[in-house]
């Protein structure tokens, strides 16, 4: 008898997991290049960004849910690097390029890095991270990615006692690359 009720526990449990992702839009970004989903309509924001290396092309995907929600705002930024500007063949270039990308979004969050790991290090280049700030006691989970000379940051900002829930891993591994 224990079994069973265990067994309907977890499958309500599970249930309901999946019944409250249900309702998530997919967003696809406006060059075509990746597609991912969001709990409800993300906000969209293109600009051009003058650099050293000439204009780049920025779009940022964000939103922030209304109602009380464990995370207060999903994030997805992109940055359109110039055609080569990252040579398959410099893992260095790239891991230096992600710590600094990383250490920058800590400075900017007033945030420390708890950790920060390369999951693949062939392409698409893939590290994932946590902030923290202990004083507001907020928690950033994400990931950088590198595809063809395009720069991803993925974010999503939770208080830290809420930052182990599905709702963040569903945002971070719906991010797809599409060819």
């Amino acid at each position: 008898m224990l079994n069973k009720t265990l067994f309907w526990l977890i499958f309500l449990v599970v249930l309901s997991n999946l019944s409250a992702q249900s309702g998530w839009v997919s967003h696809q970004s406006e060059k075509g290049n990746f597609l991912i989903k969001f709990p409800s309509e993300p906000q969209i924001r293109t600009k051009q960004l003058n650099t050293t290396m000439g204009m780049l092309l920025t779009e940022s995907i964000s939103y922030a849910p209304e109602v009380k929600s464990a995370n207060f705002l999903y994030s997805v930024n992109a940055v359109y690097y110039p055609k080569q500007t990252f040579n398959r063949d410099s893992l260095e270039l790239i891991k230096v390029m992600f710590d600094e990308t990383l250490a920058a979004l800590s400075d900017n969050l007033n945030c420390k890095i708890v950790y920060s790991h390369d999951i693949s290090i062939k392409e698409p280049f893939i590290r994932v991270f946590r902030l923290e700030d202990k004083l507001s006691g907020q928690a950033v989970k994400g990931q950088l990615h590198l595809v063809e000379d395009i720069l991803i940051t993925l974010t999503a900002f939770t208080k830290v006692e809420s930052s182990l829930n599905d709702d963040i891993d569903h945002f971070i591994s719906s991010f797809q690359w599409v060819e």
